[in-house]
């Protein structure tokens, strides 16, 4: 179930830890491993990387479109790959108890230097705003 949606995504291409990135942090609010997917489009539509992956009870996990010196990612989507114009990505959950953030970063920092995206909750957990 699809369970965010996130306009901004961007990506200058090139080299790890260098340029620009886009990352997402994901935490398991579920007492079982669940599954999380992440979908990359460009500004018109076509698919730019699409990766599932399996996250741990009670674990948060860190994964960006290339290698970033500010996060220890557990995985990357789109290894120098331009991502400009900026697109959109989609996260998908086996499970509403995933709650996620991301943002732009600046890939050679090492210290918090980005702008946070926005993302638009879908099928929220029962009994919660947000």
């Amino acid at each position: 179930m699809a369970i965010y949606r996130i306009a901004g995504v961007r990506d200058t291409g090139g080299a790890d830890n260098t340029g620009i990135a886009t990352s997402f942090m994901c935490s398991n609010y579920s007492g079982v491993a669940e599954s999380l997917k992440i979908r990359i489009v460009s500004f018109n539509g076509s698919l730019v990387a699409e990766k599932t992956f399996t996250l741990s009870a009670g674990h948060t996990f860190t994964v960006s479109t290339r290698a970033t010196n500010l996060f220890g990612e557990l995985d990357y989507l789109a290894p120098g790959t331009l991502i400009n114009p900026p697109g959109q990505a989609v996260i998908s959950a086996s499970t509403p108890k995933i709650a996620c953030s991301a943002m732009i970063v600046d890939a050679a920092a090492a210290m918090p230097n980005g702008i946070p995206l926005h993302m638009v909750r879908f099928n929220p957990q029962s009994g919660t705003e947000e």
